[in-house]
């Protein structure tokens, strides 16, 4: 398939690394078609009161704005344009980091405008990031009473991953997409309110693999690469609970069909996965005084001794988890220790912590986190990397999941929701 956007197609950006804007500027300018749009809109907090001054139109570059701000040609050109019955729209929108809420409110208000305003009839939400991944479902937590007896309560916190998809269709949305989900609850929460037609699920694995393949490929070759997620082996046998340890064999799949050369040391590719995958489990100590729950590696499971290890991971908030699952790989023996991220670190100060920690191994202060593969999913990480050091420049690998984006673009837009939401279900999806 040609990776040529179809007329009559407005994109807006909102918040999206300068990578991403690149990779779709090009796209745009390939296709010589006037009815193809980027146009960058606006999506500024003034920091103190939680006002958000959301626009179609950036009304001037700031830091947060990978795109400059149209002229007002070209605002009078896209005006004319939504009026087409037939335009779709693409909002293209990460909310991460600070002021990361009403960055997302900024996106929902693009939604209802466009269709209360415009009568925009196509509109598709794309997430290279999806904060509310994570937040996938009801919590039950286990409780012992005054009596001893052990019982069971829903947390009162709400799962605003199952929530925010339903209110992007309400709002007006009629297709939605997003990288790399962190659970199967988190593809079933996007799913629901638009359908499997309607739901694109992108991945930046494909090319993780491959820049781990460039990197790796001898250790491979000779048997000594390990990969692993920073947790969850104790669930590794139910998806449901953990996507890692499946994301972990998806790469080792996609080495295998890669690298014919390796067939011939292992019977099939479940024997090169069995070979290749190491797991570790980990416990979190209570928090104290407010500071974040620590992790505390409890195993490691699979011969590391000698090898080449990746921690792979979908998601970096403080680092802490991979340092500590890298203390320890090399304490069981690797050699070093690289990770590949699909988002994130999403602060300056992981990322620092991921690049500096250190650890005594044979009596000498060593790396425990050598080279990382990382995405520009997080808005902010490009800025982050381009004030460090060459050293430090040297050390990270960047995905540019723009590409992904533009071939997804280029795919007939998914037509619109068939159906009318029913009482019951939009009482399901009601605020305020």
């Amino acid at each position: 398939m040609s990776d040529i956007i179809p007329s009559k197609r407005i994109i807006f950006v909102l918040r999206a690394s300068p990578s991403i804007w690149a990779s779709l500027k090009k796209a745009v300018d390939s296709t010589n078609d006037p009815t193809v749009i980027l146009i960058q809109a606006q999506a500024k907090t003034y920091a103190g009161n939680g006002a958000t001054n959301t626009s179609l139109f950036a009304q001037q570059q700031w830091d947060d704005h990978p795109g400059p701000p149209p002229t007002e040609d070209e605002k009078e050109h896209v005006r004319t344009l939504l009026k087409d019955p037939d335009v779709c729209v693409d909002i293209i929108n990460t909310s991460v980091g600070e002021h990361a809420s009403d960055r997302a409110t900024s996106g929902q208000l693009m939604v209802q405008y466009l269709g209360d305003e415009y009568g925009v009839k196509n509109i598709r939400y794309i997430m290279p990031y999806d904060p509310d991944g994570r937040n996938d479902k009801r919590h039950i937590t286990q409780y012992q009473t005054e009596s001893g007896k052990i019982k069971t309560r829903e947390e009162d916190v709400i799962p605003s991953g199952m929530f925010m998809p339903r209110r992007y269709c309400r709002l007006g949305a009629t297709a939605i997409a997003a990288f790399d989900p962190h659970s199967i609850y988190h593809i079933e929460n996007l799913t629901q309110p638009f359908g499997k037609d309607r739901t694109a699920i992108l991945s930046n694995i494909p090319a993780i693999t491959d820049q781990i393949i460039t990197r790796h490929a001898d250790t491979i070759r000779q048997g000594l690469f390990r990969i692993g997620a920073p947790d969850g082996w104790d669930k590794k046998d139910d998806p449901t609970k953990n996507m890692a340890t499946e994301r972990v064999k998806d790469v080792l799949r996609m080495i295998w069909e890669k690298m014919p050369e390796i067939h011939a040391q292992y019977d099939d590719v479940n024997l090169f996965i069995a070979h290749s995958q190491f797991g570790i489990t980990k416990i979190r100590k209570a928090a104290f005084k407010g500071a974040p729950a620590k992790p505390e590696i409890t195993g490691v499971y699979g011969n590391v001794d000698g090898c080449v290890c990746v921690l792979l991971d979908d998601l970096v908030d403080s680092g802490s988890s991979l340092i500590g699952s890298g203390e320890r790989l090399l304490k069981e023996g690797a050699q070093y220790t690289d990770t590949a991220i699909a988002h994130g670190p999403a602060t300056k100060e992981a990322l620092t912590i991921m690049l500096n920690s250190t650890v005594e191994v044979n009596g000498r202060a060593t790396l425990v986190l050598n080279h990382h593969i990382l995405t520009n999913t997080v808005t902010r990480l490009e800025d982050f990397i381009e004030k460090l050091d060459a050293r430090d420049q040297n050390r990270i690998t960047l995905v540019n999941c723009g590409n992904e984006i533009v071939r997804e673009l280029a795919k007939p837009f998914p037509k619109k929701l068939g159906f009318e939401l029913s009482p019951a279900y939009r009482m399901t999806i009601t605020f305020g």
